[in-house]
């Protein structure tokens, strides 16, 4: 399920989904550390839930170093590839 703000996730930890997405948008408008704080429920209920960066590689990285621990990057190609090392040494999972 994809949660475009904090009613949405409530309604979606009522709800009981196992794995949420931010939409593409809300990394850029609230950041990686101000979602991560929004998402601590969810996380805490075992709830996967994938920070979706869109394309934007700066905030990809930033939320490597907030904790994230899924997240979503559909940028360029060489870009994908240089961050899939990267979380994969911090055993990050990135998806599309």
């Amino acid at each position: 399920m994809i949660v475009h703000g904090p009613d949405d996730l409530a309604a979606a930890l009522t709800a009981g989904r196992q794995t949420l997405r931010t939409a593409p948008w809300m990394a850029a408008a609230y950041g990686p550390l101000v979602l991560y704080e929004m998402t601590t429920e969810a996380r805490v209920a075992q709830v996967t839930v994938v920070l979706d960066c869109a394309n934007d590689a700066d905030i990809a990285m930033a939320a490597l170093r907030v904790g994230w621990r899924h997240i979503a990057f559909s940028g360029r190609d060489d870009l994908r590839a240089k961050l899939a090392d990267i979380a994969a040494e911090h055993g990050v999972t990135l998806v599309d």
